[in-house]
């Protein structure tokens, strides 16, 4: 398993999904610099090697989201038209596919792979790929980096070292 980061404005020593709005998971980078881009807070994280995650490439994943997704919409009230409002589903379909964030964030898919024990999903957001876990008892965080310290060090050390700007 990759080593991941997580970056948070916010000093937290156990994640819970109620702190984050979005999809109600915890998005992992692999990259530390993506993550700091989050927050001044960067925790690396291990990803239990068991944990299930939801892989837009796998055609096999694709279909069982797709066959779940059809038949939960198919029992909804008609006023509700497809509960994708401003999208429709074949659009959402064709951005999970595609890896789209937004898409695999909707609460309609991540009810979904919730239901299908997907323990997260693989994602694509600005051109990078993330993991989004929604069951953090598959997580582990094993440090945590104060990035503002961290600079403020290399500055102390930079001005001691030559006397001053």
């Amino acid at each position: 398993m990759p080593t991941y980061y997580h970056g948070s404005p916010k000093r937290f020593s156990q994640f819970r999904l109620n702190q984050w709005k979005r999809g109600k998971a915890i998005f992992l980078t692999d990259d530390f610099d993506d993550a700091q881009s989050y927050g001044r807070f960067v925790y690396t994280v291990k990803l239990d090697p068991g944990t299930n995650i939801f892989d837009f490439r796998s055609s096999s994943h694709i279909n069982r989201l797709t066959t779940w997704v059809e038949a939960y919409l198919a029992k909804q009230p008609p006023y509700r038209g497809d509960n994708f409002y401003p999208f429709t589903q074949p659009q959402v379909l064709t951005g999970i596919k595609n890896g789209k964030w937004h898409y695999l964030s909707h609460p309609i898919i991540t009810k979904a792979l919730k239901a299908l024990r997907f323990d997260g999903w693989y994602e694509i957001e600005s051109g990078r790929e993330q993991v989004g876990v929604s069951n953090t008892k598959k997580l582990e965080i094993l440090d945590v980096t104060d990035t503002q310290a961290v600079a403020a060090r290399v500055v102390a050390r930079f001005i001691g070292r030559d006397g001053g700007i």
